[in-house]
């Protein structure tokens, strides 16, 4: 990382997407000795925390204030335009008391979201949002549909979650990070 103001430290990496699970830290000294992750995905690295910040595939302008030990990993704009067979897809759930949080398109027809749920008693849930119609997964199949009413719980509990969805399918995947 290069030194861009007092305090402030800024890189550009890329993430490919061959690992399902790319994620990033701050290692102060290239041993590992004192290194940064995030428990809870908040936008201030804890020192010697076990998460890693996890990210979607593409290309990012990480800012790091070693003072403050606020973060920033901006996503920089996208020219792969990506197929897709709706507009939008937004996840509704517990962790957003039902409000819209807009998934991030990151390969053809794939849609993404990571997100922390502070969940502790086991009632987790969620469900996807296209086309202004709700679908859930009444089969418990990872095959959501808009008919299906049932919604999809989160059954690991609290934690940081990545959440993918094929809108051509309509398959998901709900993996605790």
């Amino acid at each position: 990382m290069a030194l861009v103001g007092d305090n402030l430290w800024q890189a550009t990496a890329v993430f490919t997407g061959n690992d399902n699970n790319e994620r990033f830290k701050f290692d102060i000294f290239g041993d590992w000795s004192e290194n940064y992750g995030d428990t809870d995905i908040d936008g201030t690295a804890d020192r010697n925390s076990p998460l890693s910040v996890p990210v979607y595939k593409g290309s990012y302008v990480i800012t790091f204030n070693d003072q403050t030990l606020t973060y920033s990993a901006e996503r920089q704009a996208d020219t792969n335009n990506y197929r897709k067979d709706v507009d939008s897809v937004d996840l509704r759930g517990t962790f957003n008391g039902w409000g819209k949080t807009q998934m991030i398109l990151t390969d053809h027809s794939t849609w993404e979201l990571i997100f922390f749920d502070q969940d502790s008693d086991g009632e987790a849930r969620i469900k996807f949002y296209m086309n202004d119609k709700w679908y859930g997964d009444s089969d418990k199949d990872g095959e959501t549909h808009s008919n299906e009413k049932s919604s999809i719980r989160l059954a690991e509990g609290g934690g940081v979650y990545r959440i993918r969805l094929t809108d051509k399918t309509r398959k998901y995947t709900v993996d605790k990070l």
